[in-house]
């Protein structure tokens, strides 16, 4: 493996991090003055300038971004908009579940996946083969959050098996 390879590597990388990075803060400020969703539309001004004081919402963009930035390669990412706590905490809070989540998905695909691959490898172009090749395109062709959807009201709504509040 040669260094170009990895530097090559290493700049698509970092350069994909920092579109994403920039995306979600642009995505951050689409979606409405952060005040009023702190607030509410009832606050008053005075408490909803103080807030966009204290956060630094009333700079400019290219301003809020750059402190965005900076504030990224210091470790620091900020606070929860809901709560006011470090969002590192937030996050750290919910590795646990999120990684039993990869977990069981993890042995369920292995569970189902290995097993209906072999057969249809050693039963090639019959009828199992295909319909287990189109599952599978289906699946990898449906969007996360929708299977994700349409899985809490299979398991949640329709057969009551689990809770939807994630209780």
């Amino acid at each position: 493996m040669s260094t170009q390879y990895v530097l090559q590597k290493l700049f698509r990388a970092f350069l994909t991090i920092g579109i994403i990075v920039t995306f979600v803060f642009v995505a951050l400020r689409m979606s409405g003055d952060s005040a009023l969703v702190i607030f509410g539309p009832d606050a008053s001004a005075e408490a909803l300038e103080a807030l966009r004081e204290a956060w630094g919402l009333n700079k400019p963009i290219w301003q809020q971004y750059l402190i965005y930035i900076g504030n990224i390669f210091q470790g620091d990412l900020g606070q929860s908009y809901l709560d006011g706590r470090d969002a590192i905490d937030v996050v750290a809070e919910r590795v646990p579940k999120t990684l039993s989540l990869m977990g069981i998905t993890a042995f369920f695909t292995f569970l189902i996946g290995i097993p209906a691959g072999i057969y249809s490898a050693l039963h090639h172009n019959t009828a199992i083969d295909r319909s287990t090749m189109t599952l599978s395109v289906m699946g990898l062709s449906i969007p996360n959050f929708f299977l994700g959807v349409l899985l809490i009201l299979l398991f949640s709504v329709t057969w009551q098996l689990l809770s939807s509040a994630g209780i």
